[in-house]
């Protein structure tokens, strides 16, 4: 890639023909030297609200992967199945999104919407139900009328940064669209990064590789917003929102 951004070739990550699979959602660490994916089993799963992901992370350097498992859903288990990943500067943590579900009938999980993390992801695999509760989320944000629908964790892992859909604690009306920045240590309040009032949808987020700025995809009854993160407020940037799906630093 040039330096005002024209790509000038594709080249083959070592480890990363991911062949059968559907990939849902991909990070990786600012030099590259690891990826890690949510996949499918499949390029169309029949049921995709009741099949388990799984996350493969690649070492680029070597093409070894680590496969984590997501739990089968059989009755009587709740599974704690990733809804996005991000990974450290180091590759030393990846965390994920998730929410407890179960699936038999009558069942009923609590505990809410979660950060879990793996430590040293790279190496070896194996459950993702065995990963660690990095931040319950409900006990750090008013989430009642409230649902994250994307968090990414700093490069030194000391916060996470979460995309929020409805109203917070103190925001008038239905429809709201927040950042906010939660210290994993839970030790200080969270930090407003960007509101933005009417906000109905939700598409994207982002992070840069200092964890300092953030590209967001939104949108109110007027049309989709997609721009960059500045001082409380969302740049504008191109192409027409309308047509961009994701944008990454």
């Amino acid at each position: 890639m040039t330096g005002s951004g024209l790509v000038t070739s594709v080249l083959p990550v070592r480890g990363g023909v991911l062949g059968g699979l559907l990939v849902q959602s991909i990070a990786a660490t600012p030099d590259g030297s690891e990826i890690a994916v949510i996949v499918y089993p499949g390029s169309h799963p029949p049921d995709l609200h009741r099949t388990p992901p799984d996350v493969i992370v690649i070492d680029t350097r070597t093409g070894a992967r680590a496969i984590w498992r997501g739990a089968l859903p059989v009755s009587g288990r709740t599974v704690y199945w990733p809804q996005d990943i991000s990974l450290t500067a180091d590759g030393q943590r990846l965390a994920f999104l998730t929410r407890p579900q179960c699936f038999q009938t009558g069942c009923t999980a609590g505990g809410g919407q979660q950060m879990r993390v793996l430590i040293h992801p790279a190496s070896g695999g194996g459950q993702l139900n065995s990963a660690g509760v990095l931040a319950r989320l409900n006990s750090a944000l008013p989430l009642s009328s409230a649902t994250v629908m994307d968090a990414v964790i700093s490069p030194d892992g000391s916060a996470l940064t979460l995309a929020v859909l409805g109203p917070l604690r103190g925001q008038p009306g239905p429809d709201y669209m927040s950042v906010v920045q939660i210290p994993v240590s839970g030790q200080q309040r969270p930090r407003s990064v960007y509101r933005l009032p009417q906000g109905d949808s939700y598409g994207f987020l982002s992070a840069d590789p200092s964890g300092s700025h953030f590209l967001l995809g939104t949108g109110t009854l007027n049309g989709p917003l997609a721009g960059r993160i500045g001082n409380g407020r969302l740049i504008p940037l191109r192409p027409d929102p309308v047509l961009v799906q994701a944008m990454v630093w």
